[in-house]
């Protein structure tokens, strides 16, 4: 850039102008690596600003501009980089300017901490590092399930066997291959009854996919959901400014049959759901596909851009992703001791001031009923549980009966003194949370 300065001065109108012959010289791509400080900020203010002086005919070069995610920063800053590469993503589909932005994430074994504090493994224990990542097998063939056999949870049971015999290993780093067979045999007592209890949930949704669809599907939720996508809304201007404009993305946490995804969908929402069971999950996919030939184009694009995946809640990766989380009646089947890490894996795919709705059954302690695992809660033990979640902002907690109409302050009286004689009332806890930085 010979004409970019002058008497030692840099001349950004100069800079601009080199760009563009550079642009214009050649068809090879460009990698423009962005960290969110000033210096990056700068150099991709010259690059947009050298492509819009360009005519839309020419603006052939494909750019890519790269950050990544050290997972060293506060959330602050991380909130404040990803909200900058979603404007910068939205401003060039806007404009034309053939600028796709990518966001990476080392993995765990690559991170910065692990690096620094996670090294000294004796060398013949890569082996069990390498079968520790072997991911969860994709196929989704019907049939196998009605024996009683799901590929994909049994082989992420025997991957985190692997990574059980890795986390001891890390504390006793000189174990011979003795112990190594032996903890290959052993499975903590709390893991092997969740995962019974996960096996046993399968099963029944298995073998009563139709019959559940057939009572809940009916089941008319629209006051809740009228009262969560209120909640959604206040601050939706917010985090527009942040992260652009846009069908507002809803993720659904245990998404049953798809009954409530479809309403979303119909309701404006772009929806990524998961459930763990595949039969429940060939139901919302259904539901998905005939939403996509529905002859209003805005709904049929929606549904285009939704998906239902089979996933467990501890397997939730997302971050700053979704304006909106429902939660209903799924979270109540993990065990009480599981669902801090649940809620919190869910809190963090939420946007800030994204809005999460959460329902549980009202009652005391936990039971299984009908070959599932039910965790019943009071509004105190509720909030106390939320208040331990990071990011969390309780909004509002509430009592329902079993078709999602609120209580009146009698009928919620009454329900909390049956509480006290019974244990279970029948009526559910709602709650609303709003992901703030506190």
């Amino acid at each position: 850039m010979s004409n970019a300065t002058l008497n030692g001065q840099t001349n950004f109108k100069e800079i601009v102008e080199d760009l563009r012959a550079l642009y214009l010289a050649d068809p090879r791509p460009w990698l423009v690596g962005f960290s969110g400080g000033k210096d990056s900020t700068l150099v991709g203010a010259l690059v947009f600003e050298a492509i819009l002086g360009i005519t839309a005919e020419k603006r052939k070069k494909e750019i890519h501009v790269v950050c990544t995610d050290t997972r060293v920063e506060i959330p602050a800053i991380v909130e404040m980089v990803e909200g900058t590469l979603a404007k910068m993503q939205k401003f060039s589909q806007e404009n034309s300017l053939n600028v796709e932005v990518h966001l990476l994430r080392p993995p765990a074994e690559q991170s910065f901490w692990v690096n620094i504090i996670g090294r000294g493994y004796r060398a013949h224990l890569q082996m069990l590092k390498a079968a520790s990542k072997q991911k969860p097998s994709d196929n989704a063939s019907e049939g196998w399930q009605k024996f009683g056999y799901y590929p994909r949870i049994l082989n992420r049971e025997i991957s985190e066997g692997y990574k059980e015999v890795l986390r001891h290993l890390e504390v006793y780093q000189e174990a011979g291959d003795e112990i190594i067979w032996k903890l290959l045999g052993r499975m903590h007592d709390s893991r092997r009854e969740a995962f019974r209890n996960l096996l046993a949930n399968l099963s029944y949704y298995e073998r009563n996919a139709d019959a559940y669809a057939a009572k809940f599907d009916n089941f008319d939720l629209s006051e809740l959901r009228a009262k969560f996508k209120a909640a959604v809304q206040n601050d939706a201007s917010k985090r527009e400014s942040l992260y652009g404009q846009g069908a507002p993305k809803l993720l659904e946490a245990g998404c049953g049959t798809g009954r409530d995804v479809a309403a979303f969908i119909r309701d404006g929402f772009a929806v990524t759901a998961f459930d763990v069971s595949p039969a429940m999950g060939r139901k919302c996919n259904r539901r998905i596909r005939e939403l996509r030939s529905n002859p209003d184009p805005q709904i049929a694009e929606r549904a285009i851009n939704s998906v239902c995946d089979e996933k467990t809640f501890d397997e939730v990766q997302y971050r700053n992703e979704f304006d909106a989380v429902w939660a209903s009646a799924s979270l109540l089947h993990l065990p009480k001791r599981d669902l801090p890490d649940a809620i919190q894996r869910l809190t963090q795919s939420l946007k800030l001031d994204g809005v999460m709705f959460m329902s549980f059954k009202y009652g005391i302690g936990e039971a299984e009923f009908d070959s599932r695992h039910y965790s019943h809660f009071r509004r105190r033990e509720l909030r106390t549980t939320l208040s331990k979640i990071a990011g969390a902002e309780v909004l509002e907690v509430w009592l329902t009966d079993r078709s999602g109409k609120t209580l009146s302050n009698v009928a919620t009286l009454f329900a909390a003194l049956r509480l006290t004689a019974q244990r279970r009332s029948g009526c559910w806890v709602n709650v609303l949370v709003k992901k703030s930085l506190r």
